[in-house]
C-alpha cells in the first residue's frame, strides 16, 4: 500500500470518528481510485454512506465489496445492517448468516435472529435467539424478543413462559406486560387482557400508545366513557399524535353524556378546528356534549319561544347570550352542519331577531366582539347549510328591505353578514378582521363557473336517469365541505403505496377522490361525476390542498365502458344506487378492473334507511315539490310533526341539516335500496368475489364476537342475522370491498 493511500486512509479514518463523513467520503473514494476498487475500502466507503443515510448508494458499494472478497465476513456485516436500514429483512438475514458461517467467533447471533424475527422468520429466530441467549445469557432485550418469536410462531403456551420469564428478571417490563395482554385476547380472555393491559400502563403511564390501547379495548368492551378518558389522556400526553385524535372521534361518537364535561368537549372542538379528523366524524358527539353545557338547549328553547321582536330588544338590553358566545358552539358552526332540531330551532329565531336589529340599525351595540363572532358564525352556518333554515314571511320582507338599504355598499357589515344568514352574500371587499376574510373565501361562485368551463368531458351524458340525476347535482353539489382530516388520522394502513391506476366513480365534490390522493400513495387517480358543478367544487378543492395526482373529468359510468385504461382500484361510493338499474353501472365498472384489482363499493342498506323511506312517503303525500322552499317546509312539517321514534334516525343525520345534502337524503329523483342478499345475488352475477365490509373496528369486534367461526367477517349469511340484530351496524350505506373471482 503506497504511502498517499495510507495517508489517505489515515485521514479517512480521523474525518469518520470526528462525524465528517463527506470529507471521509471523499477520501476512501480516492483510495477506491487508488487502489483499482479494493472491496475493503468499498467497505468503508459503504459505511460512511450509509452513515449520511444514503443507503441505496450504500448498498451498491457494500454489494461491490463483497464481489471483490465474498469470503470476507466483514463485508457480510456491513451488508446485513445497510439491508436492515433499509427494511429488508430477508436480505438482512442471509448477510448476517453468511458472515456467522464465515466467521462463527463474531457475535452476531442477536442481530442474526433480529433480522429473521423482522422477515417473519419465526422458527429461524427462535434458534438464533437460543445461541445469542448462550453468549449473551440473562439479557432482558434479547428474551423479549424470543418470547416474541415463540408468539410469530402461534407457540401460544411457550410464548407465555418466555414472558413470564422476562417478568422474573423484570417485574415492570412494559412490552412484555403489553404483549401479555395481546396473548390473553388472542385466546379469547379480555379480563385478563385487561388486566395486564393495566399493569403495562403503571408501568410506563407516559406511554402514549398503551394509554391508546386501553381506551380502544375499553371501547370495544362497551365503556364508552373510560375509552373517552383514555383518549383524551393520550392526547394530553402528546397533542401532536394523530391517531389518537382519531381514537377520540370514535369513542366520541359513542357517546351517550348524561352529564356535563366541558373538557371533553373543548377536546373535540380542537379536534374539529385542527382538522384532524373530518369534522362530520365529530360534529355527532359535539352536539350531545353541548346540550348538556349547563343552560345551553334552554336558551335555545328561550329564543325559539320569544318573537324575534322581542328577542331583539332582549339582546339590545343584554347583549350576546353567555350562552351563544361559547366556542364550543361558534367553531362547529363554522365547520359542520349542525345535525339537532332543537339547535336548529333556537339559531333560527335568533337569526330572525338579529334580521330584526340590523333592519331597526341596532347593530351598533357593546360588546362588539362577541357580536361579530356570533354574526360571523352564524353567517358562515348558513352559508354551508345553503339557508335551509326556516324564513318566515315575516323574515323575506326585512331581508328584502336590508338588501335595497345595502345595495350601494361595498364593504363588509354586520348588517351584511345578518343578510348573508338569508342570501348568498354578493362580492365586497375583505376587512382586515380575519374572521371576515375567511367568510370572504365562502363566496367562489363565480370562480367555481369558470372552473367547469375548463373541465374536460369523456362521455356524452345521454340516459335519461343520468340526466335527471345530472340536473339535481348541477342545482346543489354534493356535498358542500370545509376541510380534509389530517392524513394520519383516516389512512387504511393496509393500502399498498406505490403507482396505481384509481378510478373514483361518482366523485361528487372531491372529497372522497382527496382522500383516495392520499390513502393511495403515488396514485394516478382518475375522478369522474355527471354535474360540472359538483367537479368544479371539486378541482377547486384539488388546488387548494395541492393534489396534484387527481383528474376531474365529466362523464357518465354507463359510458366509461369507452375507456381504454384499466383501474388497480375502483372506487364507487353511494352512485350505484341512484341509477336506472345499478347492475348495469356495476358491471360497466367491474369490465374496468385490471387483473388482481380492488373495487370498494357503496350501497344503501334497505334496513338502515327505513326513516328515510317513511320520510319520502310523507313528502310525497304533501305534494310539496323539491324546491327550494319545499325542501325547507318539508323539513318544518318533519320537525315539528314527526319528531319521534320512527324518524328518530332522521334527525341524527347531517344530511338532513343542509339543503343539498336534505335534496340528496330526502328528495333525489332515483334511489334504489339493497339487502345483503340482493348484495349476494350481484356478486353471483358479475362474479366477484366478497373481501369484507369496511366497517368501525367496534362494529366488527361485535360481530366476531357473535360468530366466533367467521374472524375475517366474510360469511354474508352471518352479516345478514347480525343487520336484522343491529339495524344500525351499516349507518345508512352498505361499504365492501370485491375483487374478480
Amino acid at each position: 500500500m503506497s504511502q498517499q493511500v495510507i495517508a489517505l486512509w489515515n485521514e479517512a479514518d480521523g474525518h469518520q470518528a470526528a462525524g465528517r463523513l463527506a470529507e471521509a467520503e471523499r477520501c476512501f473514494r480516492a483510495v477506491v481510485e487508488l487502489t483499482g476498487d479494493n472491496p475493503h475500502p468499498l467497505d468503508r466507503l459503504a459505511q460512511v454512506l450509509r452513515g449520511q443515510g444514503r443507503l441505496e448508494e450504500a448498498w451498491t458499494e457494500a454489494s461491490r465489496a463483497i464481489a471483490g472478497e465474498p469470503a470476507e465476513p466483514v463485508f457480510h456485516n456491513t451488508a446485513a445492517g445497510i439491508a436492515d436500514a433499509l427494511g429488508d429483512a430477508h436480505r438482512a438475514e442471509n448477510h448476517y448468516r453468511r458472515a456467522l458461517l464465515l466467521a462463527p467467533e463474531l457475535a452476531l447471533w442477536p442481530s442474526l435472529a433480529s433480522a429473521r424475527l423482522r422477515a417473519g422468520n419465526h422458527h429461524g429466530a427462535i434458534e438464533a435467539y437460543r445461541n445469542a441467549l448462550v453468549l449473551i445469557p440473562g439479557d432482558i432485550g434479547l428474551m423479549f424478543e424470543r418470547a416474541v418469536a415463540h408468539h410469530g410462531a402461534g407457540e401460544t403456551a411457550e410464548a407465555a413462559c418466555r414472558y413470564r420469564a422476562v417478568l422474573g428478571q423484570a417485574p415492570g417490563h412494559a412490552p412484555t406486560l403489553r404483549n401479555l395482554a395481546v396473548l390473553a385476547s388472542e385466546v379469547g380472555d379480555e379480563a385478563a387482557a385487561m388486566t395486564w393491559l393495566r399493569k403495562a400502563l403503571v408501568a410506563d403511564p407516559a406511554s402514549v400508545a398503551l394509554t391508546r390501547e386501553m381506551g380502544v379495548k375499553a371501547l370495544n368492551s362497551g365503556e364508552v366513557a373510560r375509552a373517552f378518558t383514555m383518549h383524551r389522556r393520550a392526547i394530553r400526553l402528546d397533542p401532536s399524535e394523530p391517531m389518537s385524535w382519531g381514537a377520540l372521534s370514535d369513542a366520541g361518537r359513542r357517546l351517550d353524556p348524561d352529564r356535563p364535561d366541558s373538557g371533553g368537549l373543548r377536546d373535540l372542538v380542537a379536534c374539529m378546528v385542527e382538522g384532524i379528523v373530518s369534522p362530520d366524524r365529530l360534529i355527532g358527539p359535539v352536539i350531545a356534549l353541548l346540550r348538556q353545557e349547563l343552560g345551553f338547549i334552554d336558551a335555545c328553547r328561550d329564543a325559539a319561544s320569544t318573537p324575534p321582536e322581542a328577542l331583539a330588544e332582549r339582546l339590545v338590553r343584554g347583549g350576546v347570550p353567555a350562552a351563544f358566545d361559547n366556542d364550543a358552539l361558534l367553531d362547529p358552526l363554522r365547520l359542520s352542519l349542525l345535525p339537532d332540531p332543537d339547535i336548529e330551532i333556537g339559531l333560527t329565531a335568533l337569526r330572525s331577531a338579529l334580521l330584526e336589529m340590523a333592519a331597526r340599525d341596532l347593530l351598533e351595540v357593546p360588546e362588539a366582539r362577541a357580536w361579530d363572532r356570533l354574526i360571523l358564525a352564524l353567517a358562515e352556518q348558513c352559508q354551508l347549510n345553503e339557508h335551509v333554515w326556516l324564513e318566515t314571511a315575516e323574515d323575506t320582507a326585512r331581508v328584502a328591505a336590508l338588501t335595497g338599504r345595502l345595495a350601494g355598499e361595498t364593504h363588509w357589515s354586520r348588517a351584511a353578514l345578518v343578510l348573508a344568514c338569508f342570501r348568498v352574500p354578493t362580492p365586497r371587499d375583505p376587512l382586515d378582521d380575519a374572521g371576515f376574510a375567511r367568510f370572504e373565501e365562502l363566496h367562489v361562485a363565480a370562480r367555481e363557473r369558470v372552473i367547469a368551463e375548463g373541465l374536460p368531458t369523456l362521455t356524452p351524458i345521454d340516459d335519461p336517469v343520468s340526466r335527471a340525476v345530472r340536473a339535481q347535482y348541477e342545482e346543489n353539489p354534493y356535498p358542500r365541505w370545509t376541510r380534509l382530516p389530517a392524513a394520519h388520522a383516516w389512512r387504511d394502513g393496509d393500502d399498498e403505496a406505490g403507482p396505481r391506476e384509481v378510478l373514483i366513480a361518482g366523485c361528487g365534490t372531491g372529497q372522497h377522490a382527496l382522500l383516495a390522493a392520499a390513502r393511495y400513495d403515488g396514485a394516478n387517480i382518475l375522478a369522474v361525476d355527471l354535474s360540472r358543478a359538483s367537479l368544479a367544487y371539486a378541482e377547486r378543492k384539488r388546488v387548494e390542498h395541492g393534489a396534484g395526482n387527481v383528474t376531474f373529468a365529466q362523464a357518465d359510468l354507463l359510458r366509461l365502458g369507452s375507456l381504454e385504461r384499466r383501474f388497480d382500484v375502483i372506487e364507487s361510493i353511494g352512485v350505484l344506487h341512484h341509477m336506472a338499474n345499478p347492475l348495469d353501472g356495476w358491471k360497466v365498472l367491474t369490465g374496468l378492473l385490471a387483473p388482481g384489482g380492488m373495487m370498494r363499493i357503496g350501497l344503501y342498506s334497505e334496513i338502515a334507511r327505513q326513516a328515510v323511506v317513511r320520510a319520502r312517503e310523507l313528502i310525497a303525500e304533501w305534494g310539496l315539490g323539491d324546491s327550494a322552499s319545499a325542501i325547507r317546509e318539508a323539513r318544518r312539517r318533519l320537525i315539528r310533526d314527526h319528531a319521534g321514534v320512527e324518524l328518530a334516525a332522521l334527525f341524527v343525520s347531517p344530511d338532513f341539516f343542509g339543503l343539498s345534502t336534505c335534496r340528496d337524503l330526502l328528495f333525489h329523483v332515483q334511489e334504489h335500496r339493497f339487502t345483503i342478499p340482493e348484495l349476494r345475488a350481484a356478486m353471483e352475477t358479475l362474479e366477484l368475489e366478497f373481501l369484507g365490509f369496511d366497517t368501525p373496528s367496534v362494529t366488527m369486534a361485535n360481530y366476531q364476537a357473535r360468530f366466533t367461526d367467521d374472524p375475517r367477517g366474510l360469511n354474508l349469511a352471518h352479516w345478514e342475522v347480525f343487520e336484522h340484530e343491529n339495524p344500525g351496524c351499516f349507518g345508512a350505506m352498505y361499504q365492501f370491498r370485491v375483487a374478480r373471482r
